[in-house]
């Protein structure tokens, strides 16, 4: 057994981490055979024999439970049944698990198929896809995504020459996104596994043309083992997810800065993105301090959005700021909000001094590489609040020799950033008397382009967990363990920020979708309290007063959102709407054209609503006009169905059962398509396909009286053999 444990030990692959876990299992069940107990020895041998042939085989193995990381899994007691139930709904095309480490590239069913196809908005798939790596789940849309791409910036930015660039820990291509921003020269990315790399190029292929510039290298090696070969590269570029070691990631240190000090060089730039959520109260100090040790010059930055994630800087000589206000000004693609070099230069918020000092006051040992530290089993720690106390004047962390940027505004930017990380700290030790009064100020006092809301900051995550799980919720059913997820994010949301109407609104969504109608109401209205032309939740109060049939209520409060900003299309959507509900068509109709004006061709929906209307009014033409504004905006299945019923109203019957047929393969549950293609049928005497596209409707609808009705007299006339009369 200690030999078996020893020989998987020694397979390629382990000193990178990946097997670490089967070669303490072999060690364990060798230490059970020594106890010459036969249960043991049996169960051991069994265990052995598993590990050592998955060890070897290496074979591919589908399904979260074995891409599933340990560490998320112990988040609490059911994280894995969590990610589970969120995961029913995607598919992993790209993943893999073997001697190499586990890796796996989740989406939609559907935008693997589109992306097939080649069809859809990159941007849309994007914010749908999941990258797994060794349990580690990063999403290409977020506050972390963003803290990847802003270091892929600041390694074009900062570096001394725009070649010869090492980039690591980067499986989704979103340091690299950033890099290529400026960086035209030689890139080498370390990419241990190829699965997550195949697998986001072929969902979005602006990323795999990234991956394919000819100034792009992929190159199969770990990070540790590309950082350690490489020397005098112009800069370094990291993700470091955790402060544990994997198969496609380091565990930072002294020793990992050493090498990183050797590759850069006297002259190069080492940017490293620090992922805070798995760290121990106090290690990202000592974390800093060991950096400070390995180089000369140190920069902390915070991340343009959130406090999640640390950003290093590190180099031999300091830093010019004129660098980053030449490379800056020469930027073809500047990030919104971030265009301004003081604004950029105030994210740097200390060096040397301030991280030796806040490794002093609150350091802890950086946890061992060789285990999980128990910080994964706890919520994430605030750690950047605790840098409030130790930054560093501009002065201290850039040289400014040169520099164009005044030193007030620098100074101005610096204090800003002070105040954010005091409110932070005022949050996170339960003074909330006072934080969001002083968040309202610094946003007052933050200029444009300064980043985002400290409100958001502080509250943005759980509303974007709660928003989530209430989507789940309302998918799954009333059964849905998502609902009480929901309902406490939001909760929290409401503790942290109890003058924000947001949380309420998202409580009053949640007891809305319940059918909890006056919980909806007490919530709807205390956010109004807070906000009188908050036009969320006066729409929450309008629906609720609908499905009361207080027609009056609704009416009014609808009207009240479109006097409080009528130039909103979504505002004039709903009245006409609800005009629309209530037979006042003509009301309905000048309602929705300038819901269809004010929109100008952003969405469809205006567009579909007015169609719906006019053929409802008998007035086909009109709505053939509007539907088809509507499919050039957006191709929908609604939007076929509507112009297929114009044709029908006009007698083009091809026509109308083309686009109907087309509304039901864009969308299979759209009934209404479904009943008009059988209709058509009837008319043209096919009554056995008549008769199966009404029983078509009713297996997705079984209360369909009028699919019902259609069947029964197609079935009567196929009895008697009679000729096809009128459909209903």
């Amino acid at each position: 057994g200690a030999a078996a444990g020893l020989l998987i030990a020694l397979l390629p692959g382990a000193a990178q981490g990946a097997l670490r876990l089967p070669a303490a299992a072999a060690a364990g069940v060798a230490a059970a055979l020594l106890t010459r107990s036969g249960a043991a020895m049996g169960a051991g041998g069994a265990i052995l024999v598993g590990v050592g042939m998955t060890a070897v085989l290496g074979r591919p193995v589908p399904g979260p439970l074995l891409t599933q990381g340990l560490h998320r899994s112990l988040r609490s007691a059911d994280a894995l049944a969590q990610d589970l139930a969120r995961r029913e709904h995607l598919t992993a095309e790209a993943s893999a698990w073997g001697p190499r480490g586990a890796a796996a590239v989740w989406a939609p069913e559907e935008a693997w198929a589109a992306a097939g196809r080649g069809v859809g908005d990159p941007r849309a798939l994007a914010a749908q896809v999941e990258v797994e790596v060794e349990g580690r789940v990063r999403l290409l849309e977020g506050r972390a995504a963003g803290a990847e791409r802003f270091a892929g910036r600041l390694g074009a930015w900062l570096a001394p020459r725009a070649d010869d660039v090492l980039l690591l820990g980067d499986e989704a291509g979103l340091a690299l996104e950033g890099l290529l921003s400026q960086a035209h020269g030689r890139v080498d990315v370390a990419i241990p596994l190829p699965e997550p790399v195949r697998g986001v190029a072929a969902l979005l292929p602006p990323r795999r043309a990234r991956w394919l510039d000819p100034a792009v290298r992929l190159r199969p090696l770990h990070p540790e083992l590309a950082l350690r070969a490489a020397r005098d590269r112009s800069a370094v570029v990291e993700i470091l997810p955790g402060p544990w070691p994997d198969a496609a990631a380091s565990a930072p240190g002294p020793a990992h800065f050493a090498a990183a000090a050797r590759a850069v060089g006297a002259y190069g730039v080492y940017v490293a993105c620090v992922h805070l959520a798995a760290w121990p109260e106090g290690a990202p100090a000592q974390l800093a301090a060991a950096l400070a040790d390995r180089f000369a010059h140190v920069q902390l930055w915070l991340p343009p959005e959130g406090a999640d994630s640390l950003l290093l800087v590190a180099s031999q000589r300091p830093v010019p700021l004129q660098r980053l206000e030449d490379r800056m000004s020469a930027d073809p693609a500047p990030i919104p909000g971030l265009r301004d070099p003081a604004v950029v230069a105030g994210l740097a918020v200390a060096g040397a001094r301030g991280a030796g000092a806040w490794a002093q006051a609150r350091g802890a040992p950086i946890p061992p590489p060789d285990r999980l530290p128990p910080s994964i089993r706890t919520q994430p720690y605030p750690h950047l609040a605790d840098l409030r106390d130790h930054l560093d004047p501009p002065q201290q962390t850039w040289d400014l020799e040169g520099a164009r940027t005044p030193i007030p505004e620098l100074l101005g930017q610096h204090e800003l950033r002070g105040r954010f990380l005091q409110l932070m700290r005022e949050a996170a030790a339960g003074d909330l008397k006072e934080v969001f009064e002083q968040a309202r100020q610094l946003e007052a006092a933050q200029p444009q382009g300064a980043g985002a809301s400290p409100m958001i900051a502080l509250i943005e995550p759980y509303l974007r967990q709660a928003g989530a799980a209430l989507a789940r919720a309302v998918a799954e059913g009333p059964t849905s363990g998502a609902w009480a997820e929901a309902d406490r994010a939001a909760t929290t949301a409401r503790l942290l920020s109890p003058t924000s109407p947001d949380p309420l609104n998202l409580l009053g969504e949640i007891a809305l979708a319940q059918g909890n109608l006056s919980r909806a109401d007490q919530h709807f209205t205390e956010a109004v309290q807070l906000d009188e032309d908050n036009v969320t939740a006066l729409t929450g109060l309008a629906r609720s007063a609908r499905a009361r049939r207080d027609t009056v209520g609704a009416e009014a409060l609808l009207r009240r959102c479109v006097a409080v900003d009528p130039r909103d299309w979504r505002l004039w959507l709903n009245l006409g709407t609800f005009l629309m509900e209530t037979s006042r068509t003509e009301e309905a109709e000048k309602t929705l054209e300038r819901a269809v004006a004010l929109a100008g061709g952003a969405h469809p929906a205006p567009s579909l609503a007015l169609a719906e209307l006019l053929l409802d009014r008998g007035r086909p033409s009109a709505a053939l006009v509007h539907a088809e504004r509507a499919l050039v905006i957006s191709e929908n299945g609604y939007g076929y169905y509507l112009r297929g019923r114009a044709w029908m109203d006009m007698e083009q019957l091809d026509r109308a059962e083309a686009d109907l047929r087309q509304a039901v393969l864009l969308d299979s549950g759209l009934v209404q398509a479904r009943g008009a293609i059988g209709r058509i049928r009837w008319l043209r005497g096919d009554l056995d396909a008549a008769a199966e596209a009404f029983r078509a409707v009713l297996r997705i609808d079984p209360d369909n009286d009028a699919a019902r009705e259609n069947l029964r007299r197609v079935e009567a006339l196929q009895a008697r053999g009679a000729p096809p009369s009128a459909p209903r």
